[in-house]
């Protein structure tokens, strides 16, 4: 995904599906509008509390250039512990009957390495996502509270 070209065009198109697709799920489904809300209320530093498919404010402004630095970045910090992962599963499954006890531990303490930091960088991922959806809620709590001024 490194240099990646979206085309604007493509992109608005892809995201009128996108916002459709919440719309008719959620806007416009009470049952879905409500667990949304609740969701939201009740697990507001929580990825529980943020839709999969996204809030609508943030469908609407998200740039193709926001889109591919986010592409990216997530492409390369992935890409390094999957393909650690599948490297050293390769090894064993290849070469496994011909290891040492002590290669073969080695292998998997690395594979149970590269999981952990898979895991690592998700939950990285995940926390950017509540982290910004903290400061929106905070920045939405302000202009409010500013407003009765």
């Amino acid at each position: 995904m490194q240099h990646l070209l979206l085309d604007p065009k493509e992109v608005e198109s892809e995201r009128e599906v996108v916002i459709e697709e919440r719309r008719t799920r959620t806007e416009d489904d009470p049952n879905g509008f409500l667990s949304e809300e609740v969701s939201s209320i009740a697990f507001r530093a929580h990825p529980y509390g943020f839709p999969v498919i996204g809030w609508m404010e943030d469908l609407k402004r998200l740039t193709a250039e926001q889109l591919r630095d986010f592409l990216d970045i997530a492409a390369h910090e992935l890409r390094h512990p999957a393909t650690l992962l599948k490297g050293y599963a390769m090894t064993i499954s290849r070469h496994g009957g011909r290891m040492g006890r002590d290669t073969w531990f080695e292998s998997l303490k690395a594979i149970e390495a590269g999981a952990d930091r898979l895991v690592y960088v998700v939950e990285e991922l995940l926390d950017v996502v509540r982290f910004t959806r903290i400061i929106e809620m905070y920045e939405s709590e302000e202009e409010a509270v500013g407003s009765f001024r």
